[in-house]
């Protein structure tokens, strides 16, 4: 009977070290490694990982929690926490500034100034943050500015603005008619745009 127990042990050790090297195996998986990679790292032939692997998915991917709408769910979240940071740093450049430092290329502080605005990084930022949770909730397939449709990319090269027009608030916006105008020919024209 003694030798029965020692045995049982040892065979559930074995299981409980298989089950390791297998969970170890997904996670590596899962973070990229290539299967040849995997099998170096754990010291393993590269059948064995994939055995691994393969009964891992089987065993673990029908798991409640490893379903799509469950990792969706979870990655929305993760994308609305995003977007709040972001929308209260942006509150807060709005109300405090945005501060500007400038290092040496030792690493050494130079300058340090507080402007006036909001970084446009923080708005561009939250822009592509509201347009990954619309696409991951079915709502838009292309971009923003696509609507629907491929985006062409297209590259303009402007000057630098100085440092006081980047951080000055916009103008106030011109109140343009939208009235029709008269042509020679008598009849209403549409405004010009």
């Amino acid at each position: 009977m003694a030798d029965s127990i020692s045995l049982q042990k040892r065979e559930y050790g074995k299981q409980s070290a298989l089950v390791e090297r297998r969970k170890e195996v997904f996670k590596l998986k899962a973070h990229g490694y290539s299967l040849r990679d995997i099998a170096r790292r754990l010291d393993i032939t590269q059948s064995a990982a994939s055995r691994d692997f393969q009964w891992a998915c089987s065993a673990w991917g029908d798991l409640p929690e490893n379903t799509a709408e469950v990792v969706k769910g979870e990655c929305l979240e993760i994308l609305r926490g995003l977007a709040g940071m972001l929308l209260k740093d942006i509150e807060r450049q709005a109300e405090a500034g945005v501060v500007v430092t400038t290092l040496g290329a030792d690493g050494q502080l130079l300058q340090q100034q507080v402007r006036n605005g909001i970084d446009p990084r923080a708005v561009s930022e939250s822009g592509r943050c509201v347009e990954r949770m619309a696409k991951l909730m079915g709502l838009m397939d292309g971009g923003i500015d696509a609507a629907g449709a491929a985006t062409t990319a297209i590259q303009v090269t402007l000057p630098a603005p100085s440092a006081e027009a980047f951080m000055s608030p916009a103008p106030e916006p011109v109140d343009v008619a939208s009235e029709p105008v008269e042509s020679p020919s008598g009849g209403p024209e549409p405004a010009a745009a």
